[in-house]
């Protein structure tokens, strides 16, 4: 569960095997534009891990 804008919101990744949510502060619509160096990392820990 997560404190997002004063509420608590339940992750749809709990639901899925294998899945991780992160949060990326300051961030609209297009993570992997916005805060590619971020998103990047991201993604190569997951596939590397999974």
């Amino acid at each position: 569960m997560a404190y997002v804008g004063g509420v608590f919101m339940s992750s749809p990744a709990a639901n899925i095997p294998n899945s991780r949510a992160h949060l990326i502060n300051r961030c609209g619509h297009w993570a992997q534009l916005e805060h590619a160096d971020e998103f990047n990392r991201l993604v190569v820990d997951f596939v590397t891990n999974n």
